[in-house]
């Protein structure tokens, strides 16, 4: 999956190796930086876990967000 916006992307995949091959392409077509793992995206922040069961959590925050209005 690739989620955009306006200029920035996020790529999603179980597979890692599918995610360098369409990094690769994107970078013949596009002039891009790659910034590795997301942190944040659009004020929220981004936290994985890995669980006990050999899978992932992904957890999308706006703790920040929430803060800041209610200061």
């Amino acid at each position: 999956m690739i989620a955009v916006y306006v200029d920035n992307f996020l790529l999603f995949s179980s597979n890692i190796s599918h995610i360098r091959t369409v990094k690769e392409d994107l970078k013949i077509c596009f002039e891009m930086k790659d910034l590795e793992e997301a942190k944040w995206i659009l004020q929220m922040k981004i936290k994985r876990t890995d669980m006990d069961n050999g899978m992932r959590k992904l957890t999308i925050s706006q703790e920040q967000y929430i803060e800041t209005i209610l200061e």
